[in-house]
């Protein structure tokens, strides 16, 4: 078939693609039987997402399950990126590069996709009460070079226009992350088994969802942000509303 374009079907082995002796064609093993495992992988995951919140009554109270590199202040503390509400959001601590968030289980699972939601929930065009404006005034003294003048003074190369035009910390998307990996602790060292980068435009209460580029088992992960996305190097702030996990397990 030609449709304008040369099109080569898989490679059989002449009329079948198993012969006597068991062998499978190129048309098997590279192409079909790899696709359908990829539909009976997604089939399987679909909604199999990792209880956080299940792990413990309070979050609040277990240390040991949920760390991170540091946080803004206790309103917002790094449980609540696992409490399974977009609308209390972890803010990490001011110029800590990386930033990073982990969570703990008693056993060992094998993480194949993970959701981050950006900090806020957008209902009938406005963000939720309490994540942007309270953020916006726990940051408008402590960190300076988030002000809309500072802002509007840097390379207009490495600062979107609404960043230049105003300081929204939400709607803006500039405490969203923009580079990570996803790493897996291992008794020694942590091992990354995804990585991302150049993730922007986040609008508020946004959430993506990531495949594991190489999935293992691990009790401990972490999510290790390198960047943000206000066009300053390294990490100012990071602002997550809900990290969350799904497993084949």
């Amino acid at each position: 078939l030609n449709g304008g374009a040369e099109v080569r079907w898989p490679n059989s082995l002449g009329f079948v693609h198993i012969d006597e002796s068991g062998q499978l064609s190129p048309a098997l093993k590279d192409t079909f039987l790899p696709a359908r495992e990829e539909v009976l992988k997604n089939f399987v995951c679909s909604n199999q997402q990792i209880a956080c919140k299940e792990q413990t009554e309070d979050l609040s109270e277990a240390s040991s399950i949920v760390q991170s590199s540091g946080d803004l202040n206790p309103d917002f503390a790094s449980w609540k990126a696992f409490d399974s509400s977009p609308s209390s959001i972890w803010v990490s601590s001011v110029r800590v590069t990386p930033a990073w968030i982990s969570y703990s289980w008693d056993t060992t699972q094998t993480i194949n996709k993970y959701s981050i939601t950006y900090a806020g929930s957008k209902q009938n065009g406005s963000v939720a009460e309490g994540s942007s404006s309270s953020l916006a005034e726990a940051v408008s003294s402590d960190v300076p070079e988030l002000s809309s003048s500072s802002l509007a003074n840097q390379d207009s190369s490495s600062l979107g226009e609404s960043s230049r035009r105003s300081f929204n910390p939400i709607d803006d998307g500039l405490l969203a992350p923009k580079n990570w990996e996803l790493q897996g602790w291992n008794g020694t060292e942590w091992e990354v088994i995804d990585s991302r980068s150049n993730e922007a435009s986040w609008s508020g209460g946004e959430t993506r969802t990531f495949t594991v580029a190489t999935p293992n088992s691990f009790a401990k992960y972490r999510l290790n942000v390198t960047d943000d996305n206000i066009g300053l190097p390294g990490v100012l702030l990071i602002a997550i509303g809900d990290v969350s996990f799904e497993s084949c397990n």
